[in-house]
């Protein structure tokens, strides 16, 4: 019944077989793979599959990919804070987040000179 459902897995041989496992699973039970978000956790291009290769073997694409950042998740656990923003795993939740929520990515930050004319522009409307 839900909309959308994250399948979650690593760029590793073994993960990426119970993936396809998973997805034959879903498969059978009639769920679309349109609902399927395809999310790969720590992710190393040295290490493992692609994200090109991931998507071919499993005929799905991947929605994202998170990257592999043990210092700042380690750091994190041991001081029992959250994980900070600013961390290349931070920033990379809160872009899942905001594709998952359907904002669009921002591309380019807007210049100083651009936001004063916005404001403009949306006064004298």
């Amino acid at each position: 019944m839900a909309s959308e459902l994250l399948l979650v897995t690593t760029n590793e041989l073994p993960a990426l077989q119970a993936a396809q496992r998973a997805l034959s699973y879903l498969d059978t039970n009639r769920i679309g793979r349109w609902k399927i978000r395809l999310v790969v956790n720590r992710y190393l291009r040295d290490v493992g599959l692609n994200r090109e290769v991931i998507g071919t073997a499993l005929h799905i694409d991947v929605f994202e990919t998170v990257p592999s950042d043990y210092d700042a998740v380690q750091k994190a656990l041991l001081d029992g804070r959250p994980i900070p923003s600013n961390t290349s795993f931070g920033k990379s939740i809160m872009q899942l987040a905001d594709r998952l929520a359907g904002r669009a990515e921002k591309t380019n930050k807007s210049s100083s000179l651009g936001g004063l004319l916005g404001l403009f522009s949306r006064t004298s409307k």
